[in-house]
């Protein structure tokens, strides 16, 4: 039996989260992931459902039109409009229909 004086750990100080003055191991695929020793994860995924497939085909075209009509190299106002036309809005889409866990 715990001893009454024994502090009852708070299970909150056991947790690390990201911080800026921690090395962080940045790692790029489709998305940028970021790698940090023993910090706690956020994690946010979506169903294969979570969009209709008419609305993510439609992205998909639209994406093929926009990158044919904007050849590389990009500037910094076309990268702009880019990624709000289309990550951006994209994840907005996935926003609405994700599922976050720790």
């Amino acid at each position: 039996m715990d001893s009454p004086d024994k502090p009852v750990p708070n299970p909150d100080e056991s947790r690390v989260y990201y911080s800026e003055l921690v090395p962080t191991e940045v790692l790029s695929g489709n998305l940028p992931h970021w790698r940090q020793a023993s910090t706690t994860y956020f994690i946010t995924f979506r169903l294969a459902d979570a969009l209709p497939q008419d609305k993510l085909h439609q992205w998909h075209l639209d994406r093929e039109d926009w990158l044919k009509r904007h050849p590389e190299p990009h500037d910094k106002l076309t990268r702009q409009e880019y990624y709000d036309r289309f990550p951006r809005r994209l994840q907005r889409w996935l926003d609405a229909n994700s599922v976050h866990a720790f």
